[in-house]
């Protein structure tokens, strides 16, 4: 009888644990599959020398979802988990394979160097994944890309047309960051004011983790240009430029493109400089936007890299809507056709792969206040 108590205490012990385990094995296979929740990764620079944009880019999208999970349009919910990538490949790739261990759906990544670091790894995974950058083909590294900002070249193309035509600016310099993304917008610029006949006085580039750009300035300035071109992202070169050349006293015009506004608090000087941009409309759902990012962020406008994050949350909701999710074939196909959706920057049309919403000219004035100067059409 002992015997026969003690098989019985055995086999409902492991009949509890085997119960348990086979319990919260379908707890995770539930939700797992659960077509209520739409996990979204997403890797940022939280901690980085762009550490301000992976935060601003941290904080819309939270209002993405927080904005989506309120709207009874959809039929499910999101769920952001967020790790930092602090912009190297390494630490990227370790980002990835934690929020691949919490069964995401998707991914939000920003920046050319993590995308580049888990190419292979999406590919092998299936992971839809929406790139925050402004790389040209950056699509076709992976079928489970889709680039959502429009490219960089597309903005500093039509820039450099612009600047001749509209600006009168016959000779220009120009300084860009050695990096694909400031390579890429300085050569779209340079060939477009070319075929407009202008003349370029004088090419200089610098190294991402430059300490000094004074000599690549003086060369720029010593040619006497109408204008200077010069393109940077967060890095302490870019503002440290702006304002040496001010300090050589070249009062003319300063061009650039979406990212001066993140250094505007660096310059010692903004008068006269120009830029293209995109502009956040003023409908009710971008005041609402922008009332949100300005609680943590106060007298702030989100810029290029956190709005177009937002927008990409909202891209995978609407998309969900009309493809499975969990069929990442199926979904990156829809999210690519040919389409176009609502955004805080107006209408973006998707065609053959690439994004598209209306460019504007700003400029800068003494008292740091940034106006808009005229669409470019």
């Amino acid at each position: 009888m002992k015997k026969v108590l003690i098989t019985l205490c055995v086999v409902a012990v492991i009949a509890l644990f085997g119960g348990r385990a086979w319990y919260l094995h379908s707890q995770k296979q539930a939700e797992k599959t659960d077509e209520n929740v739409i996990k979204i990764g997403a890797i940022l620079p939280l901690t980085s020398i762009i550490a301000h944009e992976g935060q601003t880019t941290l904080e819309s999208l939270k209002i993405a979802e927080k904005n989506i999970n309120s709207n009874s349009k959809y039929n499910f919910h999101v769920k952001i988990l967020t790790e930092d990538g602090k912009y190297t490949p390494k630490d990227s790739l370790n980002a990835f394979q934690k929020l691949v261990a919490n069964d995401i759906d998707a991914l939000i990544v920003l920046g050319e160097r993590p995308l580049g670091a888990i190419t292979k790894f999406v590919n092998e995974n299936k992971i839809p994944t929406l790139a925050i950058a402004g790389k040209t083909n950056l699509n076709n590294l992976s079928p489970y890309f889709f680039k959502v900002p429009m490219t960089t070249t597309a903005l500093t193309s039509a820039f450099g047309t612009y600047a001749v035509n509209q600006m009168n600016l016959k000779n220009i310099g120009v300084l860009y960051i050695d990096m694909e993304s400031g390579k890429e917008p300085a050569m779209a610029f340079i060939e477009a004011a070319r075929k407009q006949n202008a003349n370029i006085t004088a090419i200089e580039k610098y190294k991402q983790d430059a300490m000094d750009i004074k000599a690549q300035v003086l060369k720029v300035v010593n040619t006497n240009p109408d204008a200077i071109l010069i393109i940077g992202f967060g890095d302490k070169s870019f503002p440290a430029g702006i304002n040496y050349i001010r300090e050589l006293g070249y009062q003319k015009p300063i061009l650039s493109f979406f990212s001066i506004p993140s250094v505007l608090d660096k310059l010692k000087d903004t008068s006269d400089i120009y830029f293209v941009d995109v502009l956040l409309q003023d409908d009710a759902e971008t005041m609402s936007y922008k009332k949100q990012f300005a609680q943590k962020f106060p007298n702030t406008e989100p810029d290029w890299t956190p709005t177009f994050s937002y927008i990409a949350e909202h891209m995978i909701a609407d998309v969900a809507m009309k493809a499975d999710i969990h069929a990442p074939e199926a979904f990156v196909k829809e999210l690519k056709s040919e389409q176009s959706f609502d955004t805080p920057y107006g209408k973006l049309n998707v065609i053959n792969e690439e994004t598209y919403v209306p460019m504007y000219v700003k400029k800068v004035l003494s008292s740091g206040v940034i106006e808009v100067v005229e669409e470019i059409k």
